[in-house]
């Protein structure tokens, strides 16, 4: 704001700087440590034209050393706000990632029995309902209500866990095994051809009621029926038929299993 009656003289560090914003045709902005109270300038060049004859000029702006300080308290307290905001943002990702690991753990958790370690029958939400690419079957403990009634619920307990480790070991890993409720387990079974999941579900009847479950010196030993269901519109309609089965099985003298059929059931 202030006009020079005097020829403009540059000191000798800034010099460089205006012939290049001069040659250039840029603007450049140099700070200064040795012009008294000036913090730093700025140099704008312009091409005018004066009476039809072009010239070059150059705005020098000076900036108070005041100016400078302010800003740079400015841009420190923005350097400080963009940290913050940083380490704001940074913690409010860490939460969400934190809260969705959390979720998925408590949903996790919600998926398994807490008893046998096996999932639960809130898994087959995340199961496409789609039966074609499983064989369906019903597991039932024969007189399971015996074994609480005679060796006390903890020893059923037992039993329970037994059958489920017993389950898991005899299926493989793209099978599914899920405690339904009670002494019921529901099966999964991924086979190309159905002898070979009758098969299996025979091993495992046989294997099954070879187990001695050792409980306060006395040997427990059970047997299941089950229910098997090979064709069906969807896995609503294989389970409720694979049940059918497995009521049958126990209607006939229980350990057996029962493949259910639209005309009519056929033993194993």
């Amino acid at each position: 704001g202030i006009s020079y009656p005097r020829v403009f003289m540059p000191t000798t560090d800034e010099k460089y700087v205006i012939l290049k914003a001069i040659k250039t045709g840029t603007s450049y902005v140099k700070y200064h440590d040795t012009i008294e109270n000036v913090g730093f300038s700025l140099y704008y060049p312009l091409n005018v034209l004066i009476h039809d004859k072009p010239y070059k000029a150059l705005i020098i702006i000076d900036y108070k050393l005041s100016t400078l300080k302010s800003l740079k308290d400015t841009l420190a307290r923005i350097k400080i706000g963009i940290i913050i905001i940083d380490i704001m943002s940074l913690l409010f990702l860490l939460t969400i990632v934190f809260l969705l690991f959390k979720t998925r753990a408590y949903k996790i958790e919600s998926y398994i029995d807490e008893l046998t370690g096996l999932p639960n029958r809130k898994l087959l939400k995340s199961i496409k309902n789609n039966q074609e690419d499983y064989v369906v079957a019903m597991l039932d403990i024969d007189f399971f209500k015996r074994v609480n009634d005679t060796y006390g619920h903890d020893a059923g307990d037992t039993v329970l866990k037994e059958l489920a480790q017993a389950i898991k070991s005899s299926v493989r890993k793209d099978d599914i095994v899920l405690r339904w409720g009670g002494e019921e387990f529901l099966i999964l079974l991924k086979c190309e051809h159905y002898e070979s999941c009758l098969k299996t579900l025979e091993r495992l009847r046989i294997k099954i009621k070879s187990i001695d479950i050792n409980i306060n010196n006395h040997n427990i030993k059970i047997s299941v029926s089950i229910g098997v269901c090979l064709k069906a519109k969807n896995l609503d309609e294989a389970i409720k038929k694979a049940d059918e089965a497995l009521y049958k099985a126990k209607r006939s003298g229980r350990d057996r299993i029962e493949v259910y059929d639209d005309k009519k059931a056929v033993t194993f």
